[in-house]
């Protein structure tokens, strides 16, 4: 009974965060700059009579506590939507966050054989990391309408109280109108 009430006056995450000086609730939330990104159709196929674009996409981001506090911050699960042509996905098939890696990075590559799971991110510095993902669309076909193509990806922390991040990456088309390939806006 004395431990519990303990735990109720200090529950045990509260503690985990006292013991480093400066980490505050504000403090263990991320920021991000958004460096380069893309997406590109790799597949097609058919599922359930109806025929879906294989996507891989990837966002080259700095990540920072937004107060600028060194903190060790628990990353619960990333997920997000690719919006391309009017086309959505339902959400990510695979994520990876990827916070080292040899440079220049294979970015369109490290998608296979990771899989979502907690990880413990510290972040001292802005530090360099790479978002990856895989989704499906339904079918995409060149559209000459204009359309807000973009991914998002919301990144949580693993304890409740927390803001998720949420990254928005405007992307448009490359080059030639029937491209299966986006990169992120300029200026964005």
């Amino acid at each position: 009974m004395k431990a519990l009430r303990k735990y109720k006056e200090r529950p045990w995450i509260a503690r985990r965060f006292e013991s480093q000086p400066g980490s505050a609730t504000g403090g263990l939330r991320l920021s991000v700059d958004v460096l380069q990104g893309g997406a590109r159709i790799v597949a097609g196929g058919r599922s359930d009579e109806k025929r879906y674009s294989y996507w891989q996409i990837w966002l080259e981001i700095y990540l920072a506590p937004s107060e600028r506090v060194p903190a060790s911050i628990p990353l619960h699960r990333i997920t997000g939507s690719l919006e391309i042509s009017g086309l959505a996905s339902l959400g990510f098939d695979y994520v990876s966050l990827e916070t080292a890696y040899d440079l220049p990075p294979d970015v369109l590559g490290i998608l296979f054989g990771r899989k979502t799971k907690a990880k413990q991110v510290v972040v001292s510095s802005p530090i360099p990391a790479i978002l990856a993902a895989c989704c499906q669309t339904p079918e995409w076909v060149c559209s000459q309408q204009a359309h807000e193509d973009a991914m998002r990806f919301k990144i949580e922390v693993a304890e409740a109280d927390y803001h998720p991040l949420e990254i928005v990456a405007p992307l448009a088309q490359l080059q030639y109108s029937d491209s299966t390939e986006w990169r992120l806006r300029s200026g964005s």
